[in-house]
């Protein structure tokens, strides 16, 4: 059975053992969650409905169950039967919904769809979607992301937009409108049972099909039209750090020079599609976090935390590696001003960007949105989040008692390496002030070599031409290796 007869089938069995829940555990509940457990037992009633003999008795043999299994799709082993397990999609309608997840960047290869590789957070996602059949496709469910992340970029709150089977033939938030040869198909239950209680509830069974890695936190319904990136009203994001010999104030000092709207691009990576540089960041500080406790004052942890709008390409990590280089005492704070005055520094200077693993997408602001997880699927989320959380904290104990065991005493450590693991440019002898570096080639010239380059493509598809073409084309390539 898959992940939503489960639960039906639990049901059957308890109502034949036991009379109910104890009244120990539903003395637990909040009024709300009291309410939320009668709608699912209503729900649970109406599709058990069938399997309850006139005399009243819950049929729990096998024919009964072979009974409920056929009201519902099962996957099955095997061709022939995955065949006769699949959902007929043109049976149910498709609703918009919004996921909001969290993910541990170092299992994936970054957060978008990819060609080359399946191992991205939403190739993932979407195979569990496929799994238990809330989609029917990748091309079909109009997938939106409301932050797209680097290969080792953590999130606690990316959220997703795209479209789900959905069990409703009305419902009252975010319901496809029919269209195609298929309408006259739908499937249309009763009024009694169109309610919201009746809806797939797809953390659960998604959660159960993902990688631990990649959590699904909740659902909330949203309208037809709604897009996760663009109805984002703002993205906070922590990037990590160790104290190690960071001075702390004078890296607090050039955050502030962040604040505002300025044009970002000596601190993001070059786009050849990206016309507009100017980004807003609303907050931007550094913070000690209580949730990492150290022993001792180097090894407390401190986070970087922007809040903007919206976010360039690699703009937080080369912010990072700049205040990195202002904390160790190799640039003064006044060095932010001069990257972000673009007319006086049209160039951006060579630097290292900072490792992507401490990053960590914290928050995406939305308006008005309904966030919603049964009881179930949450208890579900937290066991299985507190297992990989003591998996992880052993692992780091483990190689902090080896750090602490070093026979040497502690004025002979060099506590500097703490930092250097995030950014390599540290650990260089000699550093070399960023404004009298190697200057990479101004952003308006990089666009004129794309320009000529995609040009020149476009002349050598045409195949050969005359002596107009020829010498358009060696112009072209004169300037594309300008």
């Amino acid at each position: 059975t898959n992940f939503f007869q489960r639960p039906l089938l639990q049901a059957c069995r308890a109502m034949s053992l036991k009379g109910g829940p104890s009244a120990t555990y539903l003395a637990t509940l909040t009024r709300e969650e009291l309410i939320n457990r009668v709608q699912q037992l209503e729900a649970q009633v109406v599709q058990l409905r069938p399997l309850v003999s006139p005399a009243g008795v819950v049929d729990v043999s096998e024919a009964g169950e072979e009974k409920l299994q056929l009201m519902l799709p099962q996957p099955g082993k095997g061709r022939r039967r995955q065949r006769e397990g699949r959902v007929d999609f043109n049976q149910f309608k498709q609703r918009r919904v919004a996921l909001r997840i969290a993910y541990m960047g170092w299992a994936f290869d970054g957060s978008a769809l990819q060609d080359n590789t399946d191992n991205t957070v939403l190739g993932r996602l979407c195979d569990g979607l496929k799994r238990v059949q809330l989609i029917e496709s990748i091309d079909t469910c109009n997938l939106v992301s409301c932050a797209r992340t680097d290969k080792g970029v953590s999130a606690l709150a990316n959220v997703v937009s795209l479209n789900i089977r959905s069990l409703l033939s009305d419902c009252n938030t975010g319901c496809i409108p029919d269209t195609g040869p298929d309408i006259g198909k739908r499937r249309t239950p009763p009024s009694s049972e169109d309610t919201e209680a009746n809806e797939l509830d797809p953390v659960g069974p998604l959660n159960r099909v993902l990688p631990r890695e990649l959590r699904v936190l909740a659902w909330a319904p949203v309208t037809p039209d709604f897009s996760a990136r663009f109805a984002c009203k703002g993205r906070e994001y922590l990037y990590h750090f160790p104290r190690s010999t960071f001075n702390i104030e004078a890296m607090r000092d050039a955050c502030k020079r962040f604040v505002g709207e300025h044009d970002f691009r000596n601190f993001s990576k070059f786009s050849p599609d990206q016309a507009n540089y100017c980004r807003t960041v609303m907050e931007c500080d550094i913070e000690p976090v209580d949730y990492c406790s150290q022993a001792s004052d180097h090894n407390q942890m401190f986070a970087f935390r922007v809040r903007a709008t919206a976010f360039l390409y690699h703009q937080i990590r080369n912010m990072f590696s700049v205040l990195a280089l202002v904390g160790q005492g190799l640039e003064e704070p006044s060095i932010v001003d001069k990257l972000l005055d673009v007319n006086a520094t049209p160039r951006k200077p060579e630097y290292v960007l900072a490792d992507g693993l401490p990053l960590i997408l914290s928050k995406a602001e939305f308006d008005h949105l309904d966030w919603r997880c049964s009881a179930d699927a949450r208890e579900h989320l937290r066991v299985t989040l507190q297992r990989h959380w003591t998996e992880l904290t052993v692992r780091s104990c483990l190689a902090r008692l080896a750090v602490d065991h070093l026979p040497l005493t502690p004025p002979t450590l060099n506590w500097s390496h703490l930092s250097t693991g995030l950014l390599p440019e540290l650990r260089c002898r000699q550093h070399r002030p960023l404004l009298k570096r190697q200057l990479q080639a101004s952003f308006e010239e990089m666009r004129e070599r794309a320009d000529s380059k995609r040009q020149l493509k476009q002349l050598a598809s045409t195949g050969d031409g005359d002596a107009v073409q020829d010498e358009k084309r060696l112009r072209l390539e004169e300037a594309c290796v300008e």
